[in-house]
């Protein structure tokens, strides 16, 4: 079976009837006629849909979705109530308890149909964007480590369901840190699903090395393998920095993103860079050194950043490095909080892009 499905409904024909459709739909059914035990089916097996009489025994439709909304491991789970009357009293309840649809008796079969898979399609895609939501999520992946500040903040493109970014801080061999930003083409569940990957491979690969060039090469051939045979994959841009707090020594590699920006410096760093990563090229990412003084802060960031323009003026060249001068007193939030407002303020027709933003900070 494609899916699975809970049935609740009293009348034992009606109860039938939905059971062999949707088991000629794909569907895996378990049917009751009761209301408790349709919630607690829904509990343990977490099913694709639940489609529920308005009136039955233990608890009524409208009382089996209250129970699944109020709870968070059930509330994504598509519920539509099964009614004789979609204009009374009970089928309202339904609706302004969280049903997704309702169906009324006797059912158009196709219509009936349609509306079950639609619903279904439209759970999974948003359990699937909850799920890599979660794997992307902040303060979750950015956190202080090793007397490293960060603070972080990753914002899809307005409209979009999820977005293509991706951060990540992590303990690397011999007390070093290493920072991850990366951007993936497009938008939505696809560039969220292969961001989520991407980000898991490079934090992987950053827990046994502390050689960015290296994590780079190992997600290159990484991707390279996942993609093998499915066309053209998306563009995928990344950074690591690893830093010594110790030391403050600094090296980090590209793969076609932007470098990072230190606030010491007046002028942006160029750095050497490789190519975007997934060609299959076997490429190589060349290593950028630098110091980073005692409370010294560097901000990472995605090409979003620099597509903010207002006429011929780039946010990153004309706005960023006054910006991080003024503001250099700031506690690490107040900070990316404050770039981020500056760079709305700044563009000319709204963000054109998803938006990654990661400042450390270096231990005094």
């Amino acid at each position: 079976m494609l899916y699975s499905a809970v049935v609740a409904e009293d009348d034992p024909d009606i109860r039938s009837l939905l059971t062999s459709c949707l088991e000629s739909w794909g569907y895996d059914v378990l049917a009751t006629p009761d209301g408790r035990d349709a919630l607690t089916a829904i509990e343990e097996l977490r099913p694709d849909i639940a489609l529920l009489d308005v009136s039955m025994p233990g608890l009524t439709g409208p009382e089996v979705i209250l129970e699944m909304r109020n709870n968070a491991q059930l509330s994504t789970i598509p519920a539509m109530l099964v009614t004789a009357d979609t204009a009374g009293p009970s089928a309202q309840a339904g609706l302004a308890h969280g049903a997704d649809d309702y169906v009324r008796k006797p059912f158009h079969l196709g219509e009936l149909r349609q509306r079950v898979l639609g619903l279904t399609h439209r759970g999974r895609d948003l359990r699937a964007l909850t799920s890599l939501q979660q794997a992307v999520a902040l303060p979750e992946a950015i956190r202080d480590v090793n007397g490293v500040r960060v603070a972080g903040l990753n914002r899809p493109y307005p409209g979009a369901l999820a977005g293509g970014d991706f951060l990540a801080v992590t303990a690397s061999p011999r007390g070093t840190v290493t920072v991850i930003v990366g951007d993936v083409e497009g938008h939505g569940i696809d560039a969220a699903a292969l961001a989520a990957f991407t980000r898991a491979v490079l934090a992987t690969n950053a827990a046994f090395s502390n050689e960015p060039g290296l994590m780079l090469s190992l997600a290159d051939w990484t991707l390279g393998q996942r993609d093998a045979g499915q066309g053209e994959p998306p563009m995928v841009t990344a950074t690591c920095l690893v830093l010594d707090p110790a030391t403050g020594s600094v090296r980090w590699s590209s793969a076609g993103h932007p470098a990072p920006v230190f606030f010491l410096d007046r002028e942006p760093v160029a750095g050497v860079h490789g190519p975007p990563l997934g060609s299959g090229l076997k490429p190589y990412f060349p290593v950028n050194t630098r110091e980073l003084e005692p409370g010294e802060r560097a901000l990472l960031f995605t090409d979003g950043l620099m597509r903010a323009t207002f006429g011929r003026s780039d946010f990153t060249e004309s706005v960023l490095p006054w910006l991080l001068l003024q503001n250099s007193e700031l506690d690490l939030p107040e900070l990316v909080e404050t770039i981020h407002a500056s760079y709305q303020r700044f563009l000319s027709a709204g963000p054109e892009d998803d938006l990654g933003l990661l400042v450390i900070e270096r231990p005094l």
